[in-house]
Formats: C-alpha cells, sequence, structure tokens
C-alpha cells in the first residue's frame, strides 16, 4: 500500500511537470557553514583536549538552484561538500575525499502535490529527529544520537535514492525515502542493503507530534548481517516561555551475532532568554538483550546568538554506563576523543562559534 501510494504521488509530480507552461526564472546560491571550537573529553586514560570542527553542525559548503517552470512548479538541485575547518581537509561520506557528499540530488517540486527528489539525501527519520525531537537540534555533546545510537547504520543520508515529500495537508506532512543497495552478486539476496524509510508529522500552531520509521536490508543473510529497524515517536510543546521535547524510539535487529535490541526515551527542553537560549536533555537507553548494557545521558548548554548568521556556545555531558555499556558521547560531526572502555563513564564540555553564510 505505502510503495502504491509513494508511485502515485510521484506519478502526479511528473504529470504536473508535463503540463507545465515554460518559465525561465531561475536562481542558484552559494551557502555554507563554519563551525570550530575546543571539546575536551575525559576518558578511560585520562584528559583530552582537542580543536574540533562542526561541533554543533557540520561544516559545509553548497551549491542550491531553483527554475521556476510555471503552474507552481519547480525544478531545484543541491550539491553539498563537507569539510575540516581545523585542518580544510575536503570528505566526503564521512571520510576525507572530494565530493558532494553531504548532499547531491535534484527534484521536480510542485506547490500543490509535493516533490519527487533523486540522488543523496536526507532520511526522513533524521530529519523528523533532528527537528522536531532534539533541543540540541542532533548537534553539540547533548544531541540525542548518543542515546540509543538511534542512526547507527541508519546514515542521516542515502544515495542512490528517490523520495517523495508532500505539501502538508491539514496540519499534516508526509516525507518517504526508498535507496537502492545496488548489489548484483550470485550470493548476495534480492534487495540486499536497500534501505526505506518514511516519517509522518502533524503540526498545529505550538504543538507537533510524528513518527518515524527507516529499514535497512541486510547485505548477505540475516544470521551475519541482518536487516535493521527503527521506529521514532515523538513530539514538542511550545510554551512560549520554553520548549518541551520527548520521544520513545526502539532500535533492533535479529542477528544471530551482535543482536541489537534497544529501546530510549528523552526528554529536553530549550530556554529562551533575549539573545540567547538554555538547553536541557536527559536520555535513557535500555538494552533489551541479555546483556543488559544500559546507558543514561545528561547534558546542558548554552547558545548566545550575536547576530541572525552567528553564535557561540557552551556544553557539557555526562554519560552513566553500565553493565559493560560503551556509549560515547557524540556531537554533529565528532565522536569521543580517545577510548571508551566497557563500563567507563565519559563525559565532555565544549566552547566553540558557527557563523553561517
Amino acid at each position: 500500500m505505502i510503495k502504491k501510494r509513494f508511485a502515485f504521488a510521484c506519478t502526479a509530480v511528473v504529470f504536473a511537470a508535463m503540463a507545465a507552461p515554460a518559465s525561465a526564472q531561475s536562481s542558484v546560491t552559494l551557502y555554507g557553514l563554519v563551525d570550530l571550537g575546543i571539546r575536551v573529553d575525559k576518558t578511560a586514560f585520562g584528559t583530552v583536549t582537542g580543536l574540533q570542527s562542526g561541533m554543533e553542525s557540520g561544516n559545509r559548503f553548497g551549491f542550491r538552484g531553483i527554475e521556476d517552470l510555471g503552474g507552481g512548479l519547480a525544478a531545484v538541485f543541491t550539491l553539498e561538500a563537507g569539510f575540516l575547518a581545523d585542518t580544510g581537509e575536503l570528505i566526503s561520506n564521512g571520510a576525507p575525499g572530494p565530493g558532494f557528499g553531504r548532499q547531491a540530488s535534484v527534484a521536480l517540486v510542485s506547490s500543490k502535490w509535493g516533490g519527487v527528489g533523486f540522488g543523496r539525501q536526507y532520511n526522513p527519520i533524521f530529519s523528523f529527529v533532528a527537528g522536531n525531537l532534539d533541543p540540541f537540534g542532533f548537534g553539540f555533546v547533548g544531541s540525542i544520537g548518543n542515546s540509543v545510537g538511534l542512526l547507527a547504520g541508519a546514515p542521516a543520508r542515502s544515495g542512490n535514492s528517490l523520495s517523495y515529500s508532500s505539501p502538508v495537508w491539514g496540519g499534516f506532512k508526509a516525507d518517504v525515502i526508498y535507496a537502492l543497495g545496488e548489489t548484483s552478486k550470485p550470493d548476495v539476496p534480492k534487495g540486499a542493503g536497500d534501505q526505506m524509510g518514511l516519517s509522518l508529522v502533524y503540526t498545529d500552531k505550538a504543538f507537533t507530534l510524528g513518527y518515524a520509521y527507516h529499514r535497512t536490508r541486510g547485505m548477505t543473510d540475516m544470521a551475519s548481517s541482518p536487516e535493521q529497524v527503527r521506529h521514532v515517536i515523538g513530539g514538542n510543546y511550545d510554551f512560549g516561555l520554553l520548549k518541551l521535547y520527548g520521544s520513545y524510539a526502539l532500535n533492533r535487529n535479529d542477528a544471530a551475532v551482535s543482536r541489537i535490541d534497544r529501546a530510549a526515551y528523552t526528554v529536553g527542553v530549550r530556554v529562551p532568554i533575549g539573545a540567547g537560549v538554555w538547553l536541557a536533555q536527559y536520555q535513557v537507553s535500555n538494552d533489551r538483550t541479555a546483556a543488559d548494557a544500559d546507558s543514561r545521558q545528561v547534558a546542558l548548554g548554552y547558545q548566545y546568538f550575536l547576530s541572525k548568521r552567528t553564535d557561540v556556545y557552551a556544553v557539557l555531558a555526562k554519560t552513566d554506563n553500565r553493565n559493560r555499556a560503551a556509549f560515547a558521547i557524540s556531537d554533529s560531526t565528532n565522536s569521543s576523543i580517545g577510548t571508551v572502555t566497557p563500563g567507563f563513564d565519559p563525559g565532555a564540555y565544549q566552547v566553540g562559534i558557527r557563523h553561517r553564510f
């Protein structure tokens, strides 16, 4: 049923493109951000200090183009590359190297039917969590990504993907993505490596509630490379003086070895005061396997906006790993500096500056 509706929506956008009158209005925008600061980590072998890139947001530069095709239809492209501000290295797909590894896509967008995109694009589960459930915006050492390895194996973006993003209908908005594993080896099952994700979000003035799902199919057999599935439900409410966030997530596979079965919940808050905002979040990760390797994290931060495009920040976080759990403390780009040994309780704090252009 989902595939049929997905196909119908994509077809509607394509037919809208065929019927649209010609238009020559177009634009291309250069954009990006630079984020850099000091991070200090408490590790099992002592304190480690480093100059870290992309702690609040991953450093990037990109080109975004749009052509108005008329009749409420537009062609849109995005090419976005990442880099490390502390060394100047270009990074692609999380590793050193050139290329537009953050985003590389083209789309047809209709004001009536929504948009169909192709290429390397954000997964709906990531956009939903970062935009609606995390007061830290999936950045800083307080990131919701520390709670359950929520996106481990479910990357923020997927290449070789086809997506559909609906317009807002009665407060509801839906996003769907399907990424092809593109494997053709005889010992690999059909559809191996394929990914499928979706989100459905309802927004009404100060209230937001939604659900997201992501499935990654195994590359070989269920024992050594199993299917992994994630579910997330949560939302936020803006009281004006503060904004509350909450979420519940499940992350599991059925591997014979290295089995994953985790449940997590988070509670967070944003409190704007003048030109700044206080951020706080508490996260619980419960391991439902026999290992019972649970984890807890608490984080507190402050962000001050010097202008609409420049802010400075200070954030600290502490993780309590139980029964030989080994959760590291991650931010937008970096995991813990140094080794996190099983059962050790890491801590981290960071100060930095981010400028957007």
